[in-house]
């Protein structure tokens, strides 16, 4: 007797995959609700105490998240990038899987059909949007100077793309 192999589930729509991650049922910890906002690159849930991002299958001059396996390898090196400035707040990268019957499910069983950057929410004052209309992010940007780390293989170097060179950058700016 012959078994069949189940077929894998089509890959599930952006629309769709939003609309699970916007349902708190989605998530371990329960939130109460859950807020979306959308970017040109992504969609952030804010999930109670946690932050999910979901990087749009977009593809722009400067960046490509075109297919999952694009999206994986930004999740992975936003998190290596950001950690290094922000280690308590970037947690780490969460699999939104479809098992056989097309159901998703964040991290459960079946196909990784993209990849999440999983975060700890900050108080609505120490978002870096607060911080830059408040100007605290230049205060704090004046009095250092600007990060360096260790060359070591686990590193990458932070170059002039890496976001917190680009903030700290913008910050030092003086007024013409």
């Amino acid at each position: 007797m012959q078994r069949s192999i189940p077929s894998p589930a089509p890959q599930p729509s952006l629309a769709r995959k939003v609309r699970f991650l916007t349902d708190p049922k989605t998530y371990p910890h329960a939130p109460k609700a859950v807020r979306v906002i959308e970017t040109h690159m992504s969609y952030v849930f804010l999930a109670g105490s946690l932050v999910y991002k979901l990087k749009k299958p977009v593809r722009f001059p400067h960046l490509d998240f075109s297919t999952p396996e694009q999206r994986k390898r930004m999740v992975r090196k936003e998190i290596r990038l950001n950690r290094r400035l922000a280690p308590d707040v970037y947690l780490g990268e969460r699999a939104l899987h479809v098992d056989v019957a097309g159901a998703l499910s964040l991290g459960g069983e079946g196909r990784s059909v993209d990849w999440l950057v999983e975060m700890r929410r900050l108080p609505g004052d120490r978002t870096l949007n607060e911080m830059i209309v408040d100007m605290s992010i230049v205060a704090i940007a004046q009095t250092q100077k600007p990060p360096t780390y260790a060359a070591s293989p686990a590193t990458e170097p932070i170059t002039r793309e890496s976001p917190a060179i680009l903030v700290f950058c913008f910050a030092r700016m003086r007024p013409f």
